[in-house]
């Protein structure tokens, strides 16, 4: 990386926060997709009580406390991964 870009990415406190994109348990197309570690039961097309169980819906950039780095993101962060949280 150019000593003058990484200079100004330390000088600005520039970060890549941990999100659904690095995560394990996330199955994206996109933007959007799954997270496979958490279900719930979905009522909204259903009607009364009962529902049926889905994987939960997520963002890309979204996050919970269940994130577990994914093995391969370091790497693909190349000069930027000092700036991962």
């Amino acid at each position: 990386m150019d000593d003058n870009k990484l200079h100004k990415l330390r000088e600005i406190g520039y970060t890549v926060h941990k999100c659904c994109w690095s995560c394990n348990h996330a199955e994206l197309n996109g933007l959007w997709g799954t997270c496979q570690l958490h279900i719930y039961t979905h009522k909204k097309h259903e009607g009364g009580d009962k529902g049926s169980d889905r994987q939960l819906s997520i963002y890309a950039h979204g996050c919970c406390e269940n994130h577990e780095v994914r093995e391969w993101v370091p790497d693909t962060l190349h000069g930027y991964k000092e700036f991962y949280e």
